[in-house]
C-alpha cells in the first residue's frame, strides 16, 4: 500500500511538473506536437548502492533496457516519459558458491531542450533496487538475502545526434531520498551510457 502511495505521488509531481514545463513564449510560436518512441537496448551501467544495513558497494553490468516517449510542445522543447530495468549481473561479486547481484526498476519524468545535435534533460525519478545473495549448488539457485530500497531522486539526460534515428546517450540518476524500509537521506546513484534508438509515432500540426 505504501508503495502505491509513493508511484502515486511520484506520478502527481510528473504531471505537475509536465504542465509547467508549457512554456507561455513557445506556445505563440503553434509548434507541430510530435511523438517520439525511443529504446535503448545497449547500454553500460554503473550502479552504486548502499543496501540497508550493508556497505556501499560499485558494481558494472550491461544487461538493461529502457524505453519512453517524447512529448514536445514546442519545436525544440519535450517531455520525455519512460521507464527502465537493469541489472548487473553477470558481472557480479562471486564469493564461494554465492554472488551478488542488483535489480533496478525506474519510472522518470524529464523536461528537454534540444540545440543543434545535443539535447540535456533534467527531471525527476522514482526507482525500486533489490540486491540479492543468492547460493549457488549445482543448477540449483536459492536466495538467501533479498534487501529492497525504494527512492525518489533527480535526473540528468544528454544526448547527441548521430544519425536521423541514432543517438548516444549518457544519463545521471542519483537517489536523494530513501522511501522504504526506512525514509531519510540516502545517497546512491546509476550511471549508464548507452545507444538510443528513436522513431516518430505520432505527428500532428496544430491549426
Amino acid at each position: 500500500m505504501n508503495e502505491r502511495r509513493h508511484i502515486l505521488l511520484f506520478l502527481i509531481l510528473s504531471v505537475v511538473y509536465a504542465a509547467r514545463a508549457q512554456h507561455p513564449v513557445d506556445s505563440v510560436r503553434s509548434p507541430a506536437i510530435r511523438i517520439n518512441f525511443s529504446a535503448t537496448p545497449f547500454q553500460l551501467y554503473l550502479f552504486h548502492v548502499k543496501p540497508n544495513g550493508e556497505p556501499r558497494k560499485s558494481t558494472v553490468g550491461y544487461l538493461g533496457y529502457t524505453a519512453g516517449i517524447d512529448l514536445f510542445y514546442a519545436p525544440a522543447r519535450f517531455v520525455h516519459i519512460g521507464g527502465s530495468i537493469s541489472t548487473d549481473k553477470p558481472f557480479d561479486e562471486q564469493f564461494g558458491g554465492n554472488d551478488e547481484q542488483s535489480f533496478n526498476q525506474t519510472v522518470y519524468a524529464l523536461n528537454n531542450m534540444t540545440w543543434k545535435r545535443w539535447t540535456f534533460g533534467y527531471g525527476l525519478h522514482y526507482s525500486r533496487m533489490n540486491w540479492f545473495i543468492t547460493a549457488h549448488q549445482g543448477s540449483n539457485a536459492t536466495t538467501l538475502v533479498n534487501k529492497q530500497t525504494t527512492a525518489l531522486g533527480a535526473m540528468v539526460d544528454v544526448q547527441y545526434q548521430f544519425t536521423k534515428n541514432m543517438l548516444g546517450r549518457l544519463n545521471y540518476r542519483p537517489n536523494l531520498m530513501a522511501l522504504s524500509p526506512n525514509t531519510d537521506y540516502r545517497y546512491e546513484h546509476m550511471i549508464s551510457f548507452g545507444i538510443d534508438w528513436k522513431f516518430v509515432i505520432k505527428r500532428h500540426k496544430k491549426q
